[in-house]
């Protein structure tokens, strides 16, 4: 019975019928497994930004039925939090993934977590995160990078937007984007930091695609710095 009861919440979840699969979990189809719960969480995080508490409550609800959900089901639910947008949330699910026997963070849980914390211009828990990312051995995607450059963005911190941009011209694992010169030029836009953005500028001198963006960016920043 449990089977079929999971293949139909599956069916709700890929519907994005969310509210039919979690109301499925606590029919009265039995005890739910390990998979009707995932797929209910699943399902969960693909509602609407204010109904981000529930997947959070599924997840804690089957960790304490000692049923331990996967990776994908914590980065899924962390991803929701963010476009709560809910950083302490977020980081609380972190948390709990860190707490967990057998199972570890993986970079798309971190990303979705620095993700959240950009939204909320939370730049030191991004900056945390990217750091701890390092800590244990895993390399930081653009996703991770551009996350964490837009949260200092927003947050007007731009020194730490270029010294995120420097670790990523000279790294050999990941390079930066449009998305990346584009953020921390703006970075410097905002704080007048002119010399700083023609220097982002600088950056892209082989990329000749990128350059239109980032130079009008600059143009922004040189006008504010009166130049």
């Amino acid at each position: 019975m449990l089977i079929v009861v999971a293949v139909i919440a599956t069916a709700f979840e890929r519907g994005s019928q969310w509210q039919k699969a979690v109301k499925l979990l606590h029919g009265e189809s039995g005890e739910p497994d390990i998979v009707t719960f995932s797929v209910s969480i699943s399902a969960a995080s693909r509602g609407a930004p204010q109904h981000v508490r529930l997947p959070v409550k599924l997840l804690a609800e089957a960790i304490g039925r000692r049923l331990l959900p996967d990776v994908i089901a914590f980065s899924s639910v962390i991803s929701a939090c963010g476009k709560g947008p809910q950083w302490e949330m977020a980081l609380e699910v972190l948390q709990m993934l860190r707490e967990q026997p057998g199972i570890q963070p993986n970079v798309v849980c971190f990303g979705a977590g620095i993700t959240a914390c950009a939204k909320g211009r939370h730049w030191q828990g991004a900056f945390a995160l990217l750091d701890e990312l390092r800590e244990r051995a895993l390399d930081p995607d653009l996703i991770a990078f551009n996350a964490a450059i837009t949260a200092c963005e927003k947050a007007q911190r731009w020194e730490f937007a270029l010294e995120l941009l420097m670790m990523m011209t000279s790294s050999h694992v990941v390079t930066p984007d449009i998305v990346s010169f584009n953020a921390a030029a703006s970075a410097c836009e905002k704080r007048s930091q002119w010399c700083w953005a023609l220097w982002v500028a600088s950056q892209t001198r082989c990329l000749p695609k990128l350059q239109g963006p980032v130079l009008l960016t600059i143009s922004n920043a040189c006008i504010s710095a009166s130049v």
